[in-house]
């Protein structure tokens, strides 16, 4: 666990003394799955991810049952998009003695558009929106039910992707997003992975500005909720979030910790903007990245190598699991 910031024994993590809870990720259904057999129909495969999240839950339930506890429910990567589609079921379960908070790191890209100019690769895996109508149900995947309901039976694979599920989902999160997502652009979309070669091409260059902007679009979604809020720099990162980078003076924990830690029952003020918002806005392009604290496009301590040694697939059992914690 001293690998993941968030679960470092790190002077700079103020989680580093709770408990804390650590699930496996071994479905590659992104936390979703709602199978309990293997079949051809899932190439003998067990999409079980969901059942997983319900039965670590089951097992923490009894032992968090004193009133004013609270739980910081994280993941990164897949770990991420399944922060999204469990929480809330994981909220009602541990209602009403334990406050849920939502943190998923890495886990909220804009929708998947694959890079075609030169020097584009072809992703092993198609994350783009149609894949998921496939994967929906090969996976028997349980998306939150308000999103389901809202889309209806035939678009309900829409609730796969972060910017639509997010406005259904009702406990408090914190998103954890960089502006620039090493891994979704490089490994999901097919750009060139290294920083020098996209400098050199206008195309790539125009497609890194482009999804910067649609990755600020897809956090904004969050602006009118009453609590939710986002951390997003402008760097290449995906899961490499330590005491830096950091926005105003807060980097990624600072901020999950003030609102695991801040009052938000019923009757109390909502959080205001400033400490909910956090993302840089770069004044003219967002390539090449805008933090002020870049290091050939990273920010902070982590790097390109970094993002790229984090590469997780949506089909295999490799993605960063969700941590609990209470």
């Amino acid at each position: 666990l001293d690998r993941f910031s968030f679960t470092s024994s790190a002077e700079y993590n103020h989680f580093r003394d709770w408990h804390m809870v650590f699930v496996m990720y071994c479905t590659g259904d992104l936390h979703a799955g709602g199978r309990t057999s293997a079949s051809d129909e899932t190439y003998g495969l067990y999409f079980a991810g969901a059942h997983n999240v319900d039965a670590a839950i089951d097992f923490l339930a009894p032992r968090l049952d004193a009133a004013g506890t609270t739980l910081v429910f994280a993941g990164g990567s897949a770990g991420g998009f399944g922060n999204l589609y469990n929480i809330d079921r994981v909220a009602a379960r541990l209602a009403p003695n334990v406050d849920v908070v939502g943190a998923p790191i890495g886990g909220f890209p804009p929708p998947i558009h694959w890079y075609d100019g030169p020097e584009h690769t072809t992703p092993g895996d198609d994350a783009r929106t149609q894949a998921f109508r496939g994967l929906a149900n090969v996976w028997a995947a349980r998306w939150p039910e308000a999103c389901t309901a809202a889309h209806g039976d035939a678009d309900a694979y829409r609730c796969a992707i972060p910017e639509f599920v997010a406005p259904y989902v009702r406990a408090d999160m914190m998103v954890v997003q960089p502006l620039t997502d090493w891994v979704i652009t490089v490994g999901y979309e097919g750009v060139p992975g290294d920083v020098g070669k996209i400098n050199m091409i206008p195309e790539a260059v125009a497609f890194m500005d482009a999804y910067a902007r649609n990755s600020t679009r897809a956090l904004r979604v969050l602006d009118n909720s009453r609590n939710s809020g986002y951390f997003a720099p402008s760097c290449i990162n995906h899961v490499n979030f330590n005491e830096v980078p950091a926005i105003r003076g807060q980097n990624a924990i600072d901020v999950v910790y003030h609102m695991a830690t801040t009052n938000r029952q019923a009757g109390a003020p909502p959080l205001p903007p400033a400490a909910r918002f956090y993302i840089d806005t770069c004044p003219d392009e967002y390539w090449p990245p805008c933090h002020e604290r870049v290091t050939g496009g990273a920010c902070g301590k982590a790097t390109a190598a970094d993002a790229v040694s984090a590469h997780a697939r949506v089909l295999l059992p490799q993605m960063v699991p969700p941590t609990f914690k209470w």
